[in-house]
């Protein structure tokens, strides 16, 4: 697919994806965390049919592409449940703050492991 798109289509994603960043770049930056569900629920189960499977799939993909497309480092914690399955909580830190974001990672999973 990738080999059928045109310059002025990669163009114009390159474009977009530039604005995704400029816009990401504003909501995390020095102690600023984007906190959001890592998919937008519990696993679905495997009777679900098919076109139930693929809209979940295309609703998770609107969050999991978040931190990919604008170069940012992402660490997911199964602190939360839904329907009696874990559900991950992300936090998507500023660019280049890999060690700080596994830093805050583990204060929060320490604080939730005390209960609070």
């Amino acid at each position: 697919m990738a080999a059928a798109l045109t310059d002025e289509e990669v163009s114009r994603a390159g474009a977009q994806r530039a604005r995704i960043v400029s816009l990401l770049s504003g909501l995390v930056g020095g102690e600023q965390l984007l906190v959001i569900p890592t998919v937008p629920g519990a696993a679905p189960p495997r009777a679900w049919p098919v076109a139930r499977t693929e809209e979940y799939r295309r609703t998770a993909m609107r969050l999991l592409c978040i931190a990919g497309l604008g170069g940012l480092p992402q660490v997911s914690l199964p602190l939360l449940s839904a329907d009696g399955a874990p559900l991950g909580l992300s936090l998507v830190g500023p660019r280049g703050s890999d060690r700080a974001l596994l830093r805050a990672a583990a204060r929060l999973c320490a604080t939730a492991g005390e209960g609070g």
